[in-house]
């Protein structure tokens, strides 16, 4: 897959997880929407912000950084799960 393709696909992905999240929220939660409504646009508006930013960022990656920059990404999301929320959390109690 190209860069681009990666990319669009994880946020497929993650736009379906989400919108199941929101729908089950709204039924199973007393959330406090009106109060909450400013900090909501503001959220908004920063993911609209970093969309537009990604995309230039990522159309001045060449495939092989990006898949480089993916790559190591992900290994330390994955290593943070092992680690911290996992053994650490293990040894805690």
């Amino acid at each position: 897959l190209q860069k681009e393709e990666v990319v669009s696909t994880q946020a497929a992905c993650q736009m379906a997880t989400h919108g199941l999240k929101l729908l089950v929220f709204l039924g199973a939660t007393a959330f406090p929407y009106k109060e909450a409504t400013p900090a909501l646009v503001l959220l908004g508006l920063g993911a609209v912000a970093g969309t537009f930013l990604g995309k230039k960022v990522m159309d001045r990656l060449s495939e092989e950084l990006f898949r480089k920059l993916y790559v190591w990404a992900l290994t330390l999301a994955g290593a943070k799960i092992l680690v911290v929320d996992g053994i650490l959390e293990l040894i805690s109690g």
